[in-house]
């Protein structure tokens, strides 16, 4: 199927997954580009900005041409951090710390997303819980991931779920 099938193969070669013993690996081996989706990035913030919980606030963003990062903060310290890569020309490899994770899919709105939960406390002096909620949007060739730091599941898949509701109707 993979060799005859056009359809089958250019999906197959945007992206792949894998497991490592570290972590889950996504593999873009597209071509390396400068472009940025700019558009597309400020519609991803003005969604997130609009469904973060009221007690967080917009911190920073980072932005260059392979991902864009937008930072949330509590007054207490936790974090919701959403970083966007447009895959259409990009060529490169993200890691999603799975290792000793508590590791779902759930599918949102026709949209299949990874969700991770790991406790970082039995590492650290502080303690630190991490929500990890990534899809990659085949459709429209993009790579989501919405990050939880000491944050419940409950307060991030708002977020997720309007992104992907929003996201794909645009």
């Amino acid at each position: 199927a993979f060799a005859a099938s056009e359809t089958v193969r250019v999906h197959t070669l945007n992206f792949l997954v894998q497991k490592l013993d570290v972590g889950t690996q996504y593999l873009f081996p597209g071509d390396e580009s400068d472009e940025t989706n700019e558009e597309f990035a400020s519609h991803i913030l003005s969604i997130v900005k609009e469904n973060v919980p009221t007690d967080f606030s917009y911190v920073s963003s980072e932005e260059n041409p392979l991902i864009s990062i937008f930072n949330f903060k509590n007054a207490a310290g936790d974090q919701i951090t959403v970083k966007y890569v447009n895959l259409e020309k990009v060529s490169g490899s993200i890691t999603i710390d799975t290792e000793n994770a508590e590791v779902t899919h759930q599918v949102i709105s026709g949209q299949e997303v990874m969700i991770v939960y790991k406790d970082y406390t039995s590492v650290s002096a502080q303690p630190e819980t991490m929500y990890q909620i990534v899809w990659i949007c085949e459709e429209q060739q993009y790579w989501i991931a919405v990050e939880g730091s000491n944050v419940l599941l409950e307060e991030v898949m708002p977020i997720v779920e309007c992104l992907i509701e929003s996201l794909h109707t645009s």
